[in-house]
C-alpha cells in the first residue's frame, strides 16, 4: 500500500511540475501566485509570519517611542510572527479535534471515498446523536474562541505599522 502510494505521489509530482514552474514565475513577477489566490488568507499569513521571524533575527534598531529596548522591540516580533503562524495552522488542528470527535462518537463523515469516487452521505446514515452534537457544538465554540484569540494577537501589528524596517 505504501509502495503504490510512493509510486501515486511520484506520478502527482511530475504531472503538476509544469503548473508549479507557472506559480514560481508569478511569484517572482507579481509576488503572488494563481495558486495562492485559493486562499489568500493563508498565503498571507505565512508570508508576514515569516517575514515578521526573519526581521526579528536582523533588526538593527528599533521604535522608541513605543518600545523601552531592542530587546522588548524584537520579543514583539517575534510573538507577532507565532501569532501569524498559528493562523496557518489554525484549520489543520482543528480539523484533527473535528476528525476525532467524530471517531470517539462513531459517526460517519459528511463525505466517503470509496474505489476512486466520493458520495455525500446523508444525514441519517451519518449515526450522529444528541451527545455528539452537543460536544460538536461545545468544540465550535472553543475554536471559535482559539480563533478570535489568534486574530486579536495577528492585530497587535497595527501598534507597530510604519515602523518595521531593517
Amino acid at each position: 500500500m505504501r509502495f503504490k502510494y510512493r509510486i501515486y505521489r511520484l506520478f502527482e509530482v511530475i504531472k503538476n511540475f509544469p503548473r508549479e514552474v507557472k506559480y514560481f514565475i508569478q511569484r517572482g513577477r507579481r509576488g503572488w501566485s494563481d495558486k495562492d489566490l485559493w486562499s489568500l488568507d493563508d498565503y498571507l499569513a505565512q508570508v508576514i509570519g515569516g517575514s515578521l521571524k526573519d526581521l526579528s533575527s536582523t533588526i538593527h534598531g528599533y521604535p522608541d517611542s513605543k518600545f523601552k529596548s531592542f530587546e522588548e522591540f524584537q520579543k514583539h516580533l517575534v510573538e507577532l510572527s507565532d501569532a501569524f503562524n498559528a493562523y496557518t495552522t489554525y484549520e489543520d488542528k482543528h480539523a484533527d479535534e473535528f476528525r476525532d470527535l467524530q471517531r470517539k462518537h462513531g459517526v460517519r463523515p459528511m463525505i466517503e471515498f470509496t474505489g476512486g469516487k466520493s458520495r455525500i452521505v446523508p444525514q441519517e446514515e451519518r449515526g450522529e446523536t444528541v451527545e455528539y452534537t452537543k460536544e460538536l457544538l461545545e468544540l465550535f465554540d472553543k475554536q471559535n474562541k482559539h480563533y478570535k484569540d489568534i486574530v486579536d494577537r495577528m492585530r497587535k501589528i497595527f501598534d507597530v505599522w510604519g515602523s518595521l524596517w531593517d
